[in-house]
């Protein structure tokens, strides 16, 4: 994709090759096309979802009820745990990157900002959307763990009870 680097291409790609959970979405082939604006790398992704959280959460301006946010928390954190005990950060959770069925199945998508963490290895602090983004990022922390994707967690939690974002700004 143009303005996507070369890098974050390959770790996107790299990082959903290396997973597969039913509460992430799933990588089925990559290939190469060539453009008048040049090359473009092309994901296809399994045939999915008819709306994400954010969608839902938009028609619902006074929160989801609760059994509806305890099943859809439930599942994010399942994915969640997958990447995380792999040591991989998701790092732009927000509600437009979580993706919903009909039959209310959750998947996780956008893995462009993820990364396998590397203990010694300097991360960038600026990622994260920014009403999602956790305090030590916001203070410019580049020695993180997956603990950033849980804050995040608790800020979409927070916008499905309200039905806007608890920090925006």
């Amino acid at each position: 994709q143009e303005g996507l680097s070369a890098l974050g291409c390959l770790r996107e790609i790299r990082v959903m090759r290396e997973t597969s959970h039913p509460n992430l979405v799933q990588l089925l082939d990559v290939f190469i096309s060539h453009e008048e604006c040049g090359r473009c790398v092309n994901l296809v992704l399994e045939l999915l979802l008819e709306r994400d959280l954010e969608q839902v959460i938009r028609t619902q301006p006074n929160g989801l009820d609760a059994g509806a946010i305890k099943s859809l928390i439930c599942m994010l954190l399942q994915g969640l745990e997958f990447l995380h005990s792999n040591w991989i950060v998701h790092r732009d959770l927000k509600p437009a990157n979580v993706l919903l069925k009909t039959d209310c199945t959750l998947k996780l998508c956008d893995f462009g900002s993820a990364k396998i963490l590397v203990k010694g290895e300097p991360n960038v602090a600026y990622i994260c959307s920014r009403y999602y983004r956790a305090p030590e990022l916001i203070f410019g922390a580049t020695d993180y763990i997956t603990a950033i994707d849980m804050w995040s967690v608790g800020c979409v939690m927070a916008e499905m009870i309200l039905g806007q974002p608890i920090f925006p700004g």
